[in-house]
């Protein structure tokens, strides 16, 4: 494979279908990246079996032949889906798929603070690095790269919340998770629990969360924490809606000794 062509000024879904050829199409990955203008044909692909064209010249990878139902990015991943051998990489890029075909058919267009989403983002760097499209190609791969990573955490966050504790707390309905996988807290807000409690299975975090949109007031709980071990690192955030022990931001912390068990128990 010695080339992947694309329209001038590539859209996300443009950008995503080559990311995916790139990391997942055999031999595509050192193929050179080349931009055409889009015409009423749909842009100049002669055919040539070196060239793989995504969202133009009418072609497997262009949506614009007439596939209702899919976008570049999707007829891309059926292709290479056979590819992904890692269960959990999978799973993670088919969220990413769905994500990008709901932007590029404009399902996500009435969303709130929209000028601050990825797709304008891309417009942005486009603007503002001189109109390259290949400058802009490239700092879509590194989003989706950061994506991927955070799509692979998400995939781990579903399958370690089946295994979370439900309990009632003196704050209000919560939720307990063991788990590595960041943003627990919102993913439990988001399911109807305002208080959300972590723990990594090393035990060397520990944090107690409060949706921020919730009145709750975590001043007792701490006082409890302190009076229970007061030699550990709780860390008591100004909002009085977080408590945190050890981390990626506090290596040098003195961890809590807590059980998950017992962090429930002294909530309730």
């Amino acid at each position: 494979m010695k080339t992947l062509l694309t329209h001038i000024r590539p859209h996300l879904d443009d950008i995503c279908g080559l990311w995916l050829l790139k990391r997942y199409f055999p031999g595509a990955s050192t193929a050179a990246i080349d931009f055409i203008p889009t015409d009423q044909k749909g842009g100049d692909v002669d055919g040539n079996p070196e060239v793989l064209a995504v969202g133009v010249g009418r072609g497997r990878f262009d949506e614009h032949k007439g596939d209702i139902g899919e976008c570049a990015t999707t007829l891309v991943y059926k292709d290479v889906s056979g590819e992904i051998q890692d269960a959990l990489e999978k799973r993670a890029v088919e969220k990413i798929v769905a994500w990008v075909f709901q932007e590029d058919t404009g399902q996500l267009g009435a969303l709130q603070y929209r000028s601050f989403a990825v797709p304008s983002i891309i417009e942005g760097y486009f603007d503002s690095h001189e109109k390259d499209s290949g400058k802009v190609t490239e700092f879509g791969f590194a989003l989706l790269d950061a994506l991927l990573a955070m799509q692979k955490n998400e995939v781990r966050l579903e399958d370690d919340w089946k295994n979370r504790i439900e309990f009632d707390s003196r704050f209000g309905r919560a939720v307990a998770v063991i788990g590595t996988s960041r943003q627990f807290d919102s993913y439990g807000y988001r399911h109807g629990f305002p208080l959300v409690v972590i723990m990594d299975p090393t035990g060397t975090y520990h944090t107690v969360r409060a949706n921020a949109a919730s009145e709750i007031d975590l001043t007792s709980a701490y006082e409890a924490l302190h009076q229970r071990e007061p030699n550990a690192s709780w860390y008591f955030h100004h909002s009085k809606k977080m408590l945190i022990c050890g981390g990626d931001h506090a290596p040098s912390a003195t961890p809590s000794t807590l059980s998950m068990q017992e962090l429930i128990e002294l909530l309730k």
